[in-house]
């Protein structure tokens, strides 16, 4: 017998619902060190080898960095997993929707910490009116202030049950 057959299990809410967001509401998230071992993790996760990611001498030789770097999508990564931490959206978020004008502006090295900055930018309400679009501005700074990434991020979340 499943285990879940007869259960009646409440979905755990602690996030946000889409009418309690504000516009130009401000979040800051902990910060993360990066490893040489996240950096290789994301390697054979995503494939890509490249000695910019793997080979310290040749980086050092042939680029203007002082070493080797870390992934761009492995710190939007990162990024997102300490914006979950925060747990704005958890148990209201109904689909990510899509990210838009992500850079890369800085170079991030093994040993670097990155924190960001999490800014509502959009809230509208989808003609279902259940539901609401939330787009928020993120900028991720290095141990010394330095902006290395910035994106907006796009997600769909539930509006408060009536009641």
């Amino acid at each position: 017998m499943n285990v879940f057959e007869g259960s009646r299990t409440a979905a755990v809410t602690t996030g946000k619902y889409f009418d309690e967001l504000e516009l130009g509401t401000e979040w800051v998230t902990v910060g993360r060190t990066v490893t040489e071992s996240d950096i290789m993790a994301f390697c054979g996760i995503g494939g890509d080898f490249n000695p910019l990611h793997t080979d310290e001498v040749w980086c050092r030789e042939h680029t203007p960095f002082r070493g080797r770097v870390a992934h761009g999508p492995l710190i939007l990564a990162m990024t997102l997993g300490a914006f979950n931490r925060l747990h704005i959206l958890e148990g209201t978020s109904v689909a990510a929707l899509g990210l838009k004008e992500c850079n890369y502006r800085k170079v991030v090295y093994p040993g670097d910490t990155i924190r960001s900055t999490i800014t509502v930018t959009g809230l509208r309400r989808t003609s279902r009116g259940d539901r609401g679009i939330l787009q928020v501005t993120v900028r991720t700074l290095n141990q010394d202030g330095e902006l290395v990434q910035d994106f907006v991020y796009v997600t769909m979340l539930s509006c408060a049950p009536a009641k």
